[in-house]
């Protein structure tokens, strides 16, 4: 799908770009990671960008470097971005086509406001979440109605790291 929209993208006012909500700055789920990655598996320019400075990074040059890449996703230079939900917020580019969010979103209302980041020009966009659910009973067993929330506490807490997916990430931060 992703390669798909990237093989779409024009050139100048025909331009389509994305963006990928990355669910942290740092580590396995950050925004560097998924720059690497994106760009590896589509061969083209991913830029970053996050609130926070990723490791290696000082305020200063952070700062520097971020307004760069906002700049040069406005002019169509780069056409995807990984990022954090920081990006957006002034970035009004009509050429928006998809969003991808990796993991669950924070909350309804964070799906929303950065889904409706693409087709602000009212033309055909595609959001879309990946998420991991390895354990399809637990998570029934998480999310059924009847689970008290020491029930929940429980199953979070007994979950070692290699055994986390997606919906018990998001369990934990709640």
């Amino acid at each position: 799908w992703a390669r798909r929209c990237v093989q779409e993208t024009g050139h100048g006012s025909d331009t389509s770009s994305g963006m990928v909500f990355c669910p942290h700055v740092n580590g396995q789920y950050g925004v560097r990671e998924y720059s690497e990655v994106l760009s590896n598996h589509l061969g083209i320019e991913v830029g970053i960008y996050s609130g926070a400075p990723p490791r290696g990074f000082d305020r200063r040059e952070w700062d520097s470097t971020k307004a760069n890449t906002a700049r040069s996703y406005k002019r169509n230079e780069v056409t995807l971005m990984a990022c954090t939900r920081a990006f957006g917020m002034g970035i009004d580019n009509q050429n928006v086509r998809y969003t991808v969010h990796i993991g669950l979103p924070s909350s309804i209302e964070s799906f929303y406001q950065e889904a409706g980041r693409a087709g602000r020009d009212r033309e055909k966009a595609e959001c879309g979440i990946i998420i991991s659910n390895d354990d399809q009973r637990r998570t029934a067993t998480v999310l059924g109605a009847n689970t008290t929330i020491e029930a929940i506490t429980q199953i979070v807490d007994d979950a070692g790291y290699s055994e986390n997916d997606d919906i018990l990430r998001c369990m934990w931060f709640h």
